[in-house]
């Protein structure tokens, strides 16, 4: 369980909230996320976000890791989406990791965010877990 404080300095509107999560996991390669905000992406209203993601491991440095994830957020902004990423992550020497992510939203997400923030993308990563 843990609270996580969202803060976007540089934008122009207020993107800024705090939520409150909670991750259950089992054996270590599946696990449900649960979150929740009464200030939900920056507004007033309330918002729940839950996730499943799956972890296959392929062999010691290599492994697979996929989600499935809906943020309802008819309190907040009238409309719910959805997103998914899959991802290849290749630990090159721990603790760092090397992670290759495939990211896609639903129509949801384009209505209320954008064509030119939500939809579908690739992202590429350098990360050290401590």
């Amino acid at each position: 369980v843990n609270v996580v404080h969202y803060r976007y300095p540089s934008t122009t509107s207020d993107l800024n909230w705090t939520e409150l999560n909670g991750t259950a996991t089992y054996r270590d390669n599946t696990w449900l996320s649960i979150g929740w905000s009464p200030e939900a992406l920056g507004t007033d209203g309330n918002g729940t976000y839950a996730l499943l993601g799956g972890r296959l491991p392929i062999n010691d440095r290599f492994r697979l890791e996929g989600a499935l994830a809906h943020y309802f957020l008819d309190d907040a902004l009238g409309e719910s989406y959805s997103h998914a990423n899959v991802s290849a992550i290749w630990t090159i020497k721990a603790p760092f990791e090397l992670r290759i992510t495939a990211h896609a939203t639903d129509g949801e997400a384009k209505n209320l965010f954008g064509d030119e923030v939500a939809g579908n993308r690739i992202e590429a990563a350098l990360q050290a877990s401590f």
